[in-house]
């Protein structure tokens, strides 16, 4: 069954014509009707990975007792050797228990870098758009030789405050030259064929406090527009779709009755502001910022995907992110949750098609 499967994903990546298009999602709904709902789930968690917490049987219980279909490596690696045996052995488990290819994520991003071994240029020392397009075509080719397939890169965050809690990760520049750096690096990603996802819609500005250590301040909508014109501008300049995704920050916002990445309504919200229906990620769940202080963390991923993120990326907290998962398959037997399942797989799946065509 399984190489029945990639004998039909393979046709299905080559069939990317008007002509075709039929086909194409009859193919896509054959995989939904055929998979279970677990093999489903599995595809729409992001597991963080760091150094201390792995091993090939450990790996092994992800992949083919859980199903995971994505990995973000998390931490500090010293040693481009240590990073290739993790990728090696993620691809190699998921070939023999998958017939889907991984998302293998990091943030490496300038600030915040994962492999310590790489030497990257921060955002706000990239001074035009050809030193901006040669150092993330430069980083992409980097990760793509290392195995990875997705960049959390570039923050498009914008303000002119340098006490916010972002300012040290942004392009510290006019939002017009802002988009422009922006553009480039997403070409660079991905003239390397590594996906881009921008974040962090709509922007951790207006405060210095850490998203990831306490309660975000509650925003106005309005107090987030530059930072949400940044997104719009640089959106309709590369076409939607040639977006990758879109990362959606922890945030309370007026006017939205949950946090964000909890909330349909703000997920609707931010597909109509920015004329992209393709895969929004969450932040790491495991910022204080996305818990709050009113339900558990296994209430709140059921929630954020129920609202239609496609992507949650997991705690750092393995034991959290277990019970997560199993909590989660626990709803399985729901009508909306099967629904709403079926409907990100399938979107995941449109995406990782592009993996398969390309390799």
């Amino acid at each position: 069954m399984k190489s029945l499967f990639l004998s039909l994903l393979i046709l299905t990546s080559s069939l990317n014509s008007a002509y075709f298009h039929q086909s194409r999602e009859q193919l896509l709904n054959f995989f939904a009707q055929n998979l279970s709902f677990e093999e489903k789930l599995g595809q729409l968690l992001m597991f963080n990975i760091n150094p201390q917490a792995l091993n090939n049987n450990f790996i092994e219980q992800l992949i083919k007792v859980y199903k995971i279909g994505g990995f973000n490596l998390i931490g500090g690696y010293q040693n481009k050797n240590e990073v290739i045996k993790i990728i090696s052995s993620l691809k190699q488990i998921n070939q023999e228990n998958s017939f889907l290819p991984l998302f293998l994520a990091v943030d490496q991003e300038g600030m915040i870098n994962r492999l310590l071994f790489l030497k990257e240029i921060p955002q706000k020392d990239l001074k035009n758009q050809n030193e901006a397009y040669k150092e993330s075509w430069r980083r992409g080719r980097d990760l793509k030789n290392l195995g990875f397939n997705i960049i959390f890169s570039p923050v498009l965050d914008w303000t002119d405050k340098p006490l916010d809690y972002i300012w040290s990760r942004t392009f510290q520049k006019s939002k017009e030259q802002s988009i422009e750096l922006a553009l480039a690096m997403i070409k660079g990603y991905q003239k390397a064929g590594i996906f881009s996802i921008l974040k962090h819609f709509p922007g951790y500005t207006q405060s210095a406090a850490n998203p990831h250590g306490i309660n975000y301040p509650d925003m106005k909508i309005e107090n987030l527009l530059p930072t949400i014109a940044v997104f719009q501008e640089t959106i309709r300049h590369i076409q939607p779709p040639n977006i990758d995704g879109i990362m959606v920050a922890h945030l309370k916002i007026e006017g939205f009755n949950e946090i964000t990445t909890q909330s349909s309504d703000f997920l609707q919200y931010a597909k109509k502001t920015l004329n992209y229906d393709g895969l929004y990620f969450t932040d790491s769940i495991g910022m204080k910022s996305f818990l709050g202080d009113d339900t558990s963390y296994e209430k709140a991923v059921y929630q954020a995907i129920l609202s239609g993120y496609q992507l949650v990326i997991l705690s750092s907290n393995t034991e959290v992110s277990l019970k997560i998962i199993n909590y989660l398959k626990n709803k399985l037997s729901e009508p909306d949750f099967q629904k709403i399942i079926d409907s990100s797989f399938k979107d995941i799946l449109r995406q990782k098609l592009k993996l398969i065509s390309s390799s």
